[in-house]
Formats: C-alpha cells, structure tokens, sequence
C-alpha cells in the first residue's frame, strides 16, 4: 500500500470516530462502502456495548470525500479498484479494513453503463473483469 493509500485510510477511519463524538458508549463502529461510475455510497453502523445498531449517523464531508479519494488511490493497472470495502474500529481506536474487487456494488442494482464508465476509469485486464460485469463480453 502506498503512503496515499495509507493516509487515505486513516482518513477514513478519522471520519468514523468523528461521527461518535456525541455518543457516550459504544464498542464498535462498521463502515460499508459501495462505488462505481463515480458515485461512492457509505453505510455506518454504530454498536453498543450490549449489540444494540444504531444507523442514524453518517460520514462528514470530508470523510465522504476520503472514500472516493481512497477508491481512486487504489486503483492498480489491470486490476482496477475496489467495488466494496469494509471497515471497523473498536473501542481501542484499532482500524481494520478490506477490499473487495469482485462483488457487485450496490448489491448488483446499478444501471450498467454507470459500470461500463467505471471500467472506462478504472480498466481492468480481461481476466479480471468479473463474470457479472457488462464489460466481460466485450473484454
């Protein structure tokens, strides 16, 4: 991972503490994250020490911005980027987080040609285009 990519995460990371400051106990904080064509959705959870989700915060401004950032920072030639990521921190301030390159965004409900785009900006070698993508047939 490159310095960018590094910072970006922290970034990111920075953003989900942020969006608990309010909250007086909590034990995890869960980020989703879905991208393509140029759109970056995130999804935050906060958990409570007894498991309880509350969903009623989000990411500011600058976190959001972050999470496009990092999606372009991660692009790799012939590899593309990422179309999921996960992240969590705990209650120690420990952050954890993974990238998924192979799964559809959006749970699969995105107009194709915001998918075609994608692959325009973020191409990827044949081999790796995954089967669902309607950039396979063309290759």
């Amino acid at each position: 991972m490159t310095p960018e990519t590094q910072d970006l995460i922290q970034a990111v990371g920075q953003g989900m503490l942020r969006a608990v400051q309010s909250v007086a106990d909590w034990r995890r904080i869960e980020l989703s994250l879905t991208g393509a064509g140029g759109m970056v959705e995130a999804d935050l959870r906060v958990v409570s020490p007894d498991g309880e989700v509350d969903q009623s915060r989000g990411l500011d401004h600058d976190a959001l911005d972050a999470c496009g950032d990092l999606r372009d920072a991660m692009h790799q030639a012939g590899t593309g980027t990422w179309y999921n990521a996960r992240f969590t921190v705990d209650r120690s301030g420990s952050l954890e987080s993974e990238f998924d390159y192979d799964n559809a965004p959006f749970d699969g409900n995105i107009e194709p040609e915001l998918l075609v785009n994608d692959h325009a900006e973020f191409p990827r070698d044949p081999a790796n285009i995954p089967d669902w993508h309607p950039s396979k047939a063309s290759g």
